[in-house]
């Protein structure tokens, strides 16, 4: 019996349809990661842009209940929003200028509390750290 006829050694023939397909499998996943890294992402160092005329405020509620805090200064009264028992919560307001800054806050199960005055300037990151006793709260500007 003759024996069949081997292929060639070597790579094997591609189909068509492989040739076409895997050139557009490839630009297209590339196009999608362009489109990633592309993205605009903020650079936390540059204290330009958005953040000229903003307040960060990272607010740690460590008493058991829940608080309404706003933001009190030259300007008026902002307020800034809820913030439930033993959490923490981080917020953005309109500062334009370097002046005092205060906090009030209303516990929503009893009193009010105000903290003292802190001299905040538009860029700055400001802690505020609400005590299990509201009394001892106390507010930390970071520049």
């Amino acid at each position: 019996m003759p024996s069949s006829p081997r292929p060639p050694a070597g790579p094997r023939p591609r189909s068509r349809a492989a040739a076409v397909g895997r050139p557009a499998v490839l630009i297209a996943l590339l196009a999608t990661l362009g489109g990633c890294a592309a993205g605009n992402f903020p650079n936390p160092f540059d204290r330009s842009g958005s953040t000229a005329d903003e307040v960060q405020v990272t607010v740690d509620n460590q008493n058991f209940n829940d608080l309404r805090i706003y933001a009190l200064g030259s300007e008026g009264q902002q307020t800034m929003g809820n913030i439930t028992g033993r959490s923490s919560q981080t917020f953005t307001i309109r500062w334009r200028q370097t002046s005092d800054l205060r906090f009030r806050l209303e516990f929503l199960a009893g009193r009010s509390y105000t903290t003292n005055r802190v001299t905040a300037s538009p860029g700055d990151r400001v802690d505020v750290f609400v005590r299990e006793n509201p009394g001892n709260t106390y507010v930390n500007v970071r520049n």
